[in-house]
């Protein structure tokens, strides 16, 4: 994992892989270094933001379309 605008790393602090558009690494891989104890849990914490972040930008989409009876359009921001 590496910063967003870093030339360096594969994935950004979003999880999502750079230059690739939909898609996201949720494992032990993204982690900087190798836990001295069990990865159990930090791979249950990746997890956890994955879907929180994943949640939000689903709501963000879904409340960036207007409808009025039956003509939806979406509204720029």
């Amino acid at each position: 994992m590496s910063p967003k605008n870093a030339d360096w790393g594969v994935v950004d602090p979003d999880l999502s892989v750079k230059h690739v558009s939909g898609l996201r690494i949720v494992d032990a891989s993204v982690l900087p270094y190798v836990p001295a104890a069990h990865p159990q849990v930090p791979v249950y914490i990746i997890a956890e933001r994955a879907a929180d972040l994943i949640k939000s930008k689903w709501h963000a989409r879904r409340h960036a379309v207007a409808c009025v009876g039956e003509h939806c359009s979406k509204r720029r921001s």
